[in-house]
């Protein structure tokens, strides 16, 4: 069962990803993981965000668009994949979550981004626009996680609207 904390109202929900097959490959260190919890809150000027899953984690993508935006381009496909103005609203792309514990063969990654008032403050993997009051009524969200050896694993969507990644993780 996959467990979910994330800032008040957003709901994430597991996906079998398109275009993104599971080789089969079960890794170096024990198997494809599967996404076990996110996490995502804010408090005072950092937000941190997390993922645990059953098996060791590889790399994370975490992929947010503002689509409850009024100035969000509906029908907009676009990628948000390197952050900044997407489909008319900002987006934001971050990697480098670090090792953040590992317990009975479940692992943990996280990322700790400092909360900036101004678009042109935000740097990927660094900062975000996006705190409480944005995640609760216009954000959504992607995370990817890949196996240890790099192969797509399992990806998790939630927010104010989840078909926009239905492409990526339907």
């Amino acid at each position: 069962m996959k467990t979910l904390i994330l800032l008040p109202v957003l709901a994430l929900t597991a996906c079998t990803a398109v275009g993104k097959n599971d080789s089969g490959d079960t890794g170096s260190t024990g198997g494809t993981p599967s996404i076990t919890n996110v996490a995502g809150s804010c408090s005072g000027s950092t937000c941190t965000w997390s993922v645990s899953a059953d098996a060791t984690i590889g790399t994370v993508e975490l992929e947010m668009i503002e689509t409850g935006d009024p100035t969000f381009e509906s029908g907009c496909t676009d990628s948000v994949s390197s952050g900044g103005l997407v489909c008319g609203v900002w987006s934001e792309y971050h990697t480098l979550f670090t090792l953040a514990g590992s317990s009975g063969g479940e692992e943990t990654k996280s990322i700790d981004l400092t909360l900036v008032d101004d678009f042109r403050d935000q740097v990927n993997n660094s900062s975000t626009l996006f705190g409480n009051d944005i995640v609760e009524t216009t954000l959504t969200v992607m995370l990817t996680i890949t196996d240890a050896d790099g192969n797509f694993a399992d990806c998790e969507v939630g927010g104010e609207n989840p078909s926009f990644f239905s492409s990526d993780c339907g």
